[in-house]
């Protein structure tokens, strides 16, 4: 007699497959898109005041350790009226744990948690809000443990 894995044999009932997140590979991973588009990308753009405000991704890192904690740093520039207000480098760093099929990370440095899915080997997407303003969009991120 052959047994499924989610049924129990000589019985009817069914046995629930928790889902669990692909594996997430230690190292420092490289964003190669953000929101479908290369980088540099747009990530922002709305009315701050009178002024039209454009946010520009230039790039990011984010480095995943063995222990379960990780850093992130990226690199922006914001736009005002077509002209450059200034560049940031935000940085970083939490925990991260399994939650169903991806990964949470938890920020130890600002009230932000992330989720980080693990497509396929050797590539992970983000979706996280990248920007600290009220009502921020969030980014969706592709990252790489190569180069862009």
């Amino acid at each position: 007699m052959l047994c499924a894995v989610v049924a129990s044999c000589g019985d009817s009932a069914t046995v629930p497959i928790v889902p669990t997140p692909g594996p997430l590979i230690p190292g420092t991973w490289y964003m190669h898109f953000a929101n479908d588009t290369a980088l540099p990308s747009t990530i922002s753009t709305r009315t701050a005041g009178v002024a039209a405000e454009t946010t520009i991704l230039d790039s990011a890192q984010l480095i995943i350790n063995a222990d379960n904690t990780y850093q992130q740093r990226y690199w922006y520039r914001v736009f005002l009226t077509g002209i450059l207000d200034r560049t940031e480098v935000v940085i970083d760093q939490g925990t991260l744990a399994a939650s169903g099929t991806d990964y949470a990370f938890t920020s130890n440095v600002r009230t932000r948690t992330f989720t980080v899915t693990v497509p396929s080997l050797g590539n992970v997407s983000t979706s996280e809000v990248m920007l600290f303003f009220v009502d921020a969009p969030p980014t969706a991120g592709k990252y790489k443990l190569s180069h862009p």
